[in-house]
């Protein structure tokens, strides 16, 4: 069994002048293939809702402060990959 998908055809410039119309459509289920100077270039397709995350406890789960800015903690980690890397006998850019 091959699954065959039904799609309306709309040039670039009808599209625009039709926007409206054509975004309805999408919203109900239609898909459009746009064609620009006579070739297929763009599939307009309705959008698959994202899943909502759930996490009950995102607190409980939060990696604890350490006190520092950004700016902080970003050049703490740029000394420690310099300073391995100088034991491995690499040369790190500052």
């Amino acid at each position: 069994m091959s699954l065959m998908l039904i799609m309306k055809t709309i040039t670039v410039r009808e599209m625009k002048a039709q926007w409206a119309e054509v975004e309805a459509q999408v919203r109900e289920g239609e898909i459009f293939e746009v064609i620009n100077r006579g070739k297929p270039t763009v599939r307009i397709l309705p959008a698959t809702p994202r899943p909502i995350l759930k996490w009950e406890d995102h607190l409980a789960t939060a990696i604890p402060g350490t006190g520092r800015t950004a700016e902080e903690t970003v050049k703490v980690a740029g000394d420690r990959q310099r300073t391995l890397a100088g034991r491995a006998g690499l040369r790190v850019n500052p």
